[in-house]
C-alpha cells in the first residue's frame, strides 16, 4: 500500500524529471520543467499520466466527490486543495509499483469550491482504497508543504459506511462520495 503523499511524491517526481535532462540544461530551463510538473498534477480526471509520462489507467469508471466542511462550524471549506491517490484495477500505484515507476496517473490535486467540494473522475481501485491530503492552498500543496489532514478512505459495496474519524463515505454505482470535517 502506497501512503506515502505529496511529501514523498513531489521530490520523487522532481528527481525523475532531473535525471531526465541532460546535455546543456540551464538552472532556468529546470526550474521551469518542475513548476510545469507541479501545475500538471492539479487536475480533476486523474485516469491519464501527466508530463512526460504516457500511461491511461484502465478500469471501471468512478467519480470521487469529496465536500470539505469545518470541524466546529460545518461550513463548507473553501480554498483547500486536496491532493487524492490510489491504486489502479490491479492495486498497483503510479510512481512506486516496479512496473508502474514510469507513470504518475490516478494522482491529483484541486481546490475546493465554495462549496467545499472537489471532484475526480478516475477508476476503481483494485485494493478499495482512496488515499487523501488536505492543504490550506494548492501552491502548498505543490510544494508538499502545509499537510492539514491524511487519511484513507475505504470503498465497499455496501451502500454506506463510516471510517477513521467519523466521516462518512458513500458508494453509489460509480460515485464515491464522502463529507469530511477539517
Amino acid at each position: 500500500m502506497d501512503e506515502r503523499g505529496l511529501s514523498h511524491d513531489v521530490p520523487l517526481l522532481r528527481r525523475r524529471r532531473m535525471l531526465g535532462l541532460s546535455g546543456g540544461t540551464t538552472v532556468a530551463v529546470l526550474a521551469g520543467a518542475l513548476e510545469c510538473e507541479a501545475a500538471s498534477l492539479v487536475r480533476g480526471d486523474i485516469r491519464r499520466s501527466f508530463g512526460t509520462a504516457k500511461g491511461v489507467a484502465r478500469g471501471l469508471p468512478l467519480t470521487i466527490d469529496l465536500r470539505l466542511v469545518g470541524a466546529a462550524t460545518g461550513v463548507p471549506a473553501a480554498g483547500l486543495a486536496v491532493y487524492l491517490w490510489h491504486a489502479d484495477r490491479d492495486g498497483n500505484y503510479s510512481l512506486y509499483s516496479p512496473a508502474l515507476t514510469g507513470e504518475n496517473y490516478l494522482r491529483g490535486v484541486q481546490a475546493t469550491g465554495a462549496d467545499g467540494r472537489v471532484t475526480f473522475t478516475s477508476v476503481f481501485p483494485g485494493n478499495g482504497v482512496i488515499h487523501y491530503e488536505i492543504y490550506p492552498s494548492v501552491a502548498q500543496a505543490t510544494k508538499a508543504t502545509g499537510l492539514l489532514l491524511s487519511g484513507r478512505l475505504p470503498l465497499s459495496v455496501s451502500p454506506a459506511y463510516a471510517y477513521e474519524g467519523g466521516a462518512i463515505g458513500v458508494v453509489s454505482g460509480s460515485v464515491a462520495s464522502l463529507t469530511l470535517a477539517v
